[in-house]
């Protein structure tokens, strides 16, 4: 399902697909073109811009669906005010997943953590990540399990960068305003925006998003001049109905997505960036 201009799922098209393309039964929500049942709501808040929680929760609620919040992209954003004050992404619906890849606001080297309010659920997780071991002594399995525990010494990591992790948030949003400030309107460009404090919302600012749009640049042609001069950028990510694994998979109300998919390039936006590697960026974007 498609996106709105928050980059995050689209509850109109949601709520819309849910009561016009399904049928809602007793023991669930179930997709009329393809007979199968719809168990889950997969809410990805994009580049650390937080989704309609609130709407998206009320939406799960009345048609059946386990809401499952992608916040691998998101550890630090939460809301301020409102119904929800206070509640960090990935903490709001039945299972959360944060990421610690490298590229991440906070990294302890790979891996991530899932979370969940259900303790049963996060029991089992747990379970899997271990061999899903019945009888540690005899090694004896009861299903079919992982090898996905995280060392101590990435534990030590990644308790390190969480003290520092409000500190990362502020960087982050430092250089985002210094992008904002210089580039918004400058030949047609555009910085498309996060929810703020005036939303209601803490957002972590984790990725940039430049608009090509109205400026008459080529997405591509933008990455390679940048490249050329050693600044790094890169496309937003392809849409799940364009990856190999889906090809006919249903997909709904995506012209936005498309639409950003296709006009959208990431600026740099490491911790590590200063005031002057953002102002060499922003020198390089102004004279395309």
């Amino acid at each position: 399902i498609g996106c709105n201009d928050t980059l995050c799922i689209d509850p109109d098209a949601v709520e819309d697909f849910c009561a016009n393309h399904c049928t809602l039964k007793e023991d669930g929500l179930y997709n009329n073109k393809t007979g199968a049942r719809v168990r889950a709501l997969g809410v990805v808040h994009v580049f650390g811009n937080m989704a309609d929680m609130p709407r998206l929760l009320d939406i799960a609620r009345r048609y059946k669906l386990i809401l499952i919040e992608d916040a691998t992209e998101a550890l630090g954003t939460r809301y301020t005010a409102g119904p929800l004050a206070g509640k960090a992404a990935g903490t709001m619906g039945d299972i959360g997943c944060y990421s610690f890849n490298g590229n991440k606001i906070m990294t302890t080297g790979a891996g991530g953590f899932v979370v969940s309010n259900h303790a049963d659920w996060a029991e089992h997780a747990k379970h899997l990540s271990t061999q899903a071991k019945a009888d540690m002594l005899q090694f004896l399995h009861d299903e079919v399990g992982y090898n996905y525990r995280m060392t101590n010494v990435q534990a030590c990591l990644g308790l390190a960068q969480l003290e520092r992790l409000e500190g990362f948030v502020e960087t982050k949003k430092a250089r985002y305003d210094q992008y904002k400030a210089a580039l918004d309107g400058v030949h047609g460009l555009r910085i498309l925006p996060f929810k703020e404090e005036s939303d209601g919302v803490r957002s972590n600012h984790w990725f940039y998003s430049l608009y090509l749009k109205d400026s008459g640049l080529d997405r591509d042609t933008v990455i390679a001049k940048l490249q050329e001069q050693g600044i790094q950028t890169r496309p937003v990510w392809a849409l799940i109905n364009e990856q190999a694994d889906y090809p006919k998979n249903e997909a709904y109300a995506l012209e936005k997505a498309q639409d950003y998919r296709k006009y959208i390039v990431n600026l740099p936006c490491s911790t590590n960036l200063t005031e002057q590697d953002c102002e060499r960026v922003i020198a390089a974007v102004k004279n395309l």
